[in-house]
């Protein structure tokens, strides 16, 4: 069995670093409570990089041979990109 190239549209494999939001369980706490354990996560993904522009920063973790199409694309608002890394 002989596996034919493939001429993959997206190759630039980045990961990137993104700051989430974060929301308590739901239940009631006083002001002073709510500032002090307010903070926000630092996450990490990575994929080929699809678009990158003053708005977003936009990544596809899978793609298809034979104009498939792409699955599983996020979006990054650029204001929670924290920094973007090439992978070799």
């Amino acid at each position: 069995m002989t596996l034919k190239k493939t001429k993959w549209p997206l190759t630039k494999l980045v990961e990137v670093e993104w700051e989430d939001i974060t929301s308590e369980n739901g239940g009631w706490s006083s002001i002073d409570d709510s500032k002090k354990n307010s903070h926000c996560v630092i996450m990490k993904s990575a994929g080929y990089l699809l678009e990158k522009n003053k708005k977003y920063v936009k990544i596809c973790m899978t793609q298809a041979d034979e104009d498939m199409g792409l699955a599983l694309v996020k979006t990054f608002p650029i204001g929670c990109v924290k920094k973007i890394r090439t992978l070799k």
